[in-house]
């Protein structure tokens, strides 16, 4: 179990899992290694969950095999802070 404010350090983005294989998707990103946490079914092809910065840009991959999508709804921690500072 990873501490809160390391994930803010590193960045991590919540986002919207949308497809009709949800379940494959999942399971390969166990399978992958790659880390997700706080995953909420919101309806039957749609999944919401959050993933590190790092591990987002594993993704696309995953996404093509299984033909989910993928939709980010929030962005959090340190990179973003430091982007929004550099654009004011």
């Amino acid at each position: 179990m990873q501490s809160q404010w390391l994930s803010l350090l590193r960045g991590y983005v919540l986002v919207e899992l949308r497809g009709n294989r949800l379940e494959l998707c999942l399971n390969e990103l166990v399978t992958k290694r790659i880390h997700v946490w706080n995953i909420r079914r919101k309806s039957d092809t749609t999944v919401e969950l959050r993933i590190h910065i790092r591990d987002f840009f594993r993704l696309r991959p995953l996404l093509k095999r299984t033909g989910c999508r993928v939709h980010v709804l929030r962005r959090y921690g340190f990179p973003f802070f430091l982007d929004k500072l550099e654009k004011r």
